[in-house]
């Protein structure tokens, strides 16, 4: 069985690190946390995510700090900010970072994991259909009732 990718998720907002959180690892990934710079920045070395996803605001670093020391790890990386706005923060972040993405917040979520996605695709998951398989199935299939004897010639006239 393939293993899933490590992503790190890194943001000061306990409400948004559960959302991608869980987002994440709906999509197939392994996801850790961490609300502060030096403890990503810990959990990078121990744990060699494939993947960052850094706010720039943080309590103890600015996320631009952080991103530099993934970026010597060669951790590649999304920045996102609600405070750094405009096409200026998003250039800076990735010419001068190295950032993959910068996403402004309020971001979609969608946009994001397909960012992720992107840079380092989630396995497919045994025993789960994708959506657009699942769809395509249910369309290629009838649904049939079974008819009861009472009703038999009515079903049949109706097929």
């Amino acid at each position: 069985m393939v293993s899933a990718p490590r992503i790190l998720v890194v943001d000061d907002n306990p409400e948004l690190l559960t959302l991608l959180s869980s987002s994440f690892e709906e999509a197939g990934y392994l996801v850790f946390t961490a609300a502060r710079g030096r403890t990503a920045l810990d959990l990078a070395k121990k744990e060699k995510p494939a993947m960052a996803v850094v706010d720039v605001l943080l309590p103890d670093l600015m996320g631009f700090d952080v991103a530099e020391a993934l970026k010597r790890l060669r951790i590649p990386f999304v920045l996102m900010s609600g405070v750094h706005k405009g096409g200026n923060a998003s250039t800076t972040a990735i010419s001068r970072y190295g950032a993959l993405a910068f996403f402004e917040k309020p971001f979609d979520r969608s946009a994001l994991l397909a960012a992720v996605r992107k840079a380092v695709p989630a396995p497919r998951r045994r025993g789960r259909a994708s959506r657009s398989t699942w769809n395509r199935d249910r369309r290629s299939k009838k649904r049939r009732r079974p008819c009861s004897s009472r009703l038999a010639s009515t079903c049949r006239a109706a097929r």
